[in-house]
């Protein structure tokens, strides 16, 4: 038995609006992401959510004082 313990699970939900061509592209992006690389590899698929993330923080920041 190990003596360390793992801390617990800790699951944050942020809800954010995305404009119709935002979703499209999160849409899109996740299902090819589910489709190609979690048949192969969680970390790869970690990887390209990460990546998946911060193109929509990166799109959000960009659209942010545009009305």
């Amino acid at each position: 038995m190990s003596k360390f313990r793992r801390p617990a699970l800790t699951i944050t939900t942020c809800s954010v609006k995305l404009e119709e061509g935002q979703r499209d592209l999160y849409e899109t992006s996740r299902d090819a992401i589910a489709q190609h690389y979690l048949a192969e590899s969680h970390i790869v698929a970690l990887d390209a959510l990460l990546k998946l993330h911060r193109a929509c923080r990166r799109q959000q920041g960009s659209t942010a004082g545009q009305t």
